[in-house]
């Protein structure tokens, strides 16, 4: 077909995906362990999740949007073209820069954006892999630099092409992009096109681990765990 290879994710990127997703819980309820990938709990943060993977390198995971004025104040500097920065997630980078230290990222959504700004800016020199996941542009972002994030090969990009916060960005790509460093999905409705849960496997094993985990931490969890524009349940 002429349309874009649809290229299956590699169990290192499912291992990313399943980081990711912990990474909007709040930091009492994420695994200690997830694939192959060991949470280090002394960089947890609100907004970030440091893993080891199973070479000693390092994986740094960061959230996206949640219910909050200061989020979706910032998704609205996204919507008008401005390119929003992350300073917890810079001087983490720094720390590690400095110390030599070198590590995968990845985020999702409003992170991916914080993640591209740390690129731009020189604090991801000790960066190796960097996985986006439905990237946040912009209609309104100037044209040259949606074509230079959009086509960059240091990104692997998780892109559902339902998803309207990604549109921008997609229709940017070239040939190379999309044969080479996309992963595609599609789902009609633009919330679940959306969701980071849609990358996250699903098998029964996990299932019911996860089952037995609600089980024994529901007499712990309390409130409400909200991300905006998405289906409860789903990150």
């Amino acid at each position: 077909g002429l349309g874009p290879k649809h290229i299956p994710m590699t169990d290192n990127e499912k291992d990313v995906a399943r980081a990711v997703d912990q990474s909007y819980k709040s930091v009492k309820d994420r695994k200690k362990k997830v694939g192959k990938l060991v949470r280090q709990p002394e960089y947890d943060t609100d907004r970030i999740a440091v893993w080891k993977e199973s070479s000693g390198q390092l994986l740094v995971t960061v959230h996206g949007t949640s219910l909050g004025a200061h989020d979706i104040g910032q998704d609205m500097q996204i919507l008008v073209g401005k390119q929003i920065k992350s300073k917890e997630l810079e001087t983490l980078l720094q720390d590690f820069n400095d110390r030599e230290i070198t590590y995968d990222l990845a985020g999702h959504s409003l992170a991916t954006t914080y993640i591209q700004s740390a690129v731009t800016d020189g604090f991801t020199s000790g960066a190796d892999d960097i996985f986006l996941f439905n990237p946040a542009s912009s209609g309104l972002q100037d044209g040259n630099k949606l074509r230079e994030y959009a086509n960059d090969d240091r990104y692997t990009y998780f892109i559902n092409e339902g998803d309207l916060v990604s549109q921008a960005l997609y229709q940017n790509m070239n040939r190379d992009t999309m044969n080479n460093r996309v992963r595609l999905k599609y789902r009609y409705d633009p919330v679940s096109a959306h969701s980071m849960s849609q990358w996250v496997p699903k098998d029964e094993e996990e299932d019911e681990e996860e089952a037995e985990e609600e089980e024994e931490e529901a007499p712990k969890r309390g409130g409400w765990n909200v991300q905006w524009g998405k289906k409860a349940g789903e990150h």
